[in-house]
């Protein structure tokens, strides 16, 4: 999970341009971005971004990208639209709100109150009319709230499982959802039929591993798929497991890391610890400062920055010091200054910037792709 950029608790375009479409993380905001399940709660896991007064780069040979890739964009009468990578207008600004494309495809945009589906030639593909809606998993259903009630839809639009519940979660890989039934969490399948009851009630989707967060009398544990404990609840706070096989938990207000066999392997000492990434980081907060340590809980990049966020694909994570946003690399070296008012964290080798209340997107060199034009 990334550390949640304070400073935009209230700008809600931003939270929203930063949605993206993660398998287990879904919504932001409104649950319309990237979200984690902690205590029966979405929590907001994603920001945003700024740049700096660089020219706008004409030639990017050196680096290839997805030519088909779009960007929401925001116009000056504060309508949503979308741009291609040469900053042409491919779709008219005309949403109350829009997020990223998926891989499917799809995105997520907003009239009139109402969430629906646009394809990228900026048709609708269902129309917009829902209160909240998700990004498709790899099943092909997505959740949504209809008149207060979460379900399921297909990607024509069909009702796939009926709205009903308090709250709902993206399906997992093991064809399982998290869902709020009666003020308790417990698990459906795509038949929607309760395979899981919330006897213990569940806080989290399962992990890989198939594992899944309980809570009971305020502790938290993990249950396997047939929904028995594995890991009695013991814990303050306790989240998913990562690919690494390890966890985050909390005891006495310290975080540390559990295996599957629920044995402590990183002690809690931590003020703030968040998910491994790929590349075996972890980001942590420690007096006050944020840095990153390895799976041996070894710190790999000292404690030092005002805000941090995980490594992306790229090998880059974004950080605040001295009031600017710029990007390390694995080794903790700066390679795009921290220079920035506010800045995104990479997805698909780029990142949105905001510059003097305009958008634009950067490439992984730092150099602006898309020059902030389009307004913020």
């Amino acid at each position: 999970m990334k550390k949640l950029l304070s400073i935009f608790g209230t700008m809600l375009i931003v939270a929203m341009l930063a949605s993206g479409c993660g398998s287990q993380k879904s919504g932001g905001g409104d649950v319309e971005g990237d979200t984690t399940v902690v205590d029966d709660t979405t929590v907001a896991d994603e920001t945003t971004v700024s740049a700096d007064d660089s020219e706008t780069v004409e030639d990017n040979d050196s680096q290839e990208y997805d030519e088909s890739l779009l960007f929401p964009v925001i116009s000056e009468d504060g309508k949503w639209g979308y741009v291609n990578l040469d900053g042409e207008v491919v779709i008219e600004p005309q949403f109350d709100n829009a997020v990223k494309f998926c891989d499917n495809g799809l995105a997520r945009v907003k009239r009139d109150g109402k969430w629906g589906y646009i394809n990228k030639n900026g048709e609708i593909v269902i129309e917009p009319q829902f209160d909240l809606c998700g990004n498709f998993t790899d099943n092909d259903l997505a959740y949504v709230n209809l008149n207060g009630e979460y379900g399921y839809i297909s990607e024509t639009g069909e009702i796939a499982i009926e709205p009903q519940f308090l709250y709902a979660w993206d399906f997992t890989a093991n064809g399982m959802a998290l869902v709020n039934i009666n003020g308790k969490g417990g698990y459906i399948n795509e038949n929607g039929e309760i395979v899981i009851d919330p006897k213990v009630s569940g806080v989290s989707p399962f992990a890989d591993n198939g594992l899944a967060v309980v809570k009971h009398d305020g502790k938290h544990g993990y249950i396997n798929e047939k929904g028995e404990v594995v890991i009695e609840p013991q814990f303050d706070n306790a989240c998913i497991f990562t690919h690494n096989g390890l966890a985050r938990v909390e005891r006495d207000s310290r975080s540390g890391y559990i295996n599957e066999n629920g044995e402590t392997v990183i002690e809690p000492q931590f003020d703030e610890a968040y998910d491994f990434a790929d590349n075996g980081l972890a980001l942590v907060r420690l007096d006050g400062k944020f840095g990153y340590i390895n799976e041996n809980g070894e710190t790999a990049i000292e404690p030092q920055f005002d805000e941090a966020y995980d490594f992306a694909d790229n090998g880059l994570a974004l950080v605040r010091l001295d009031g600017k946003f710029g990007y390390i690399n694995e080794n903790g070296e700066t390679v795009i200054e921290t220079q920035f008012h506010y800045a995104d964290s990479f997805y698909d080798g780029f990142a949105m910037v905001i510059h003097d209340g305009k958008i634009g997107y950067i490439n992984e060199a730092g150099e602006i792709v898309i020059e902030p034009k389009y307004y913020g």
